[in-house]
């Protein structure tokens, strides 16, 4: 069943990171919170967990997620869920996080209709509210571990 998790110009909701956030997790929050004010006209306050309160996303390796199991399996591996009425955005491992980044693009792109075209182009909707299901899983892997595209914009 799909539920209105955040709605236009409606602050109900935190973005909460680990306490101690590295600079990918960091960085992650700070895209999330850029892309949901582009799209819903809302900058959701982002917070350590200890000041987590109420409805939150959950992104990087808190201890909610932990709890939870939403870990991934390699560097490069991503999970977007549901639980609890919270979304949880993590990915990666101990010694490399690119997945909880790719998490978080993956939901940007996929959850919000943002799209990219180059470097400089984008679409970002309007949207009146972001419905979800109270089920949402999504979860992957890049197919290719070294990613250079040889492009030159001149």
């Amino acid at each position: 069943m799909k539920r209105i998790f955040l709605e236009k110009g409606v602050c109900d909701c935190k973005i909460v990171v680990p306490e101690n956030a590295s600079i990918v997790e960091k960085t992650a929050s700070e895209e999330l919170c850029g892309y949901i004010k582009k799209a819903l006209s809302v900058k959701l306050p982002i917070v350590s967990e200890k000041e987590a309160s109420g409805k939150c996303i959950y992104v990087g390796n808190t201890a909610f997620a932990k709890a939870k199991n939403v870990v991934g399996n390699d560097c490069e591996n991503w999970k977007i869920a549901m639980i609890d009425g919270n979304i949880v955005i993590n990915g990666g491992n101990d010694k490399v996080e690119r997945g909880i980044i790719y998490g978080v693009y993956h939901f940007i792109e996929d959850l919000l209709g943002v799209r990219w075209w180059n470097m400089f182009e984008e679409d970002v909707l309007e949207l009146s509210e972001l419905s979800l299901d109270d089920d949402l899983y999504m979860e992957g892997t890049p197919c290719f571990v070294f990613r250079k595209p040889l492009m030159h914009y001149g």
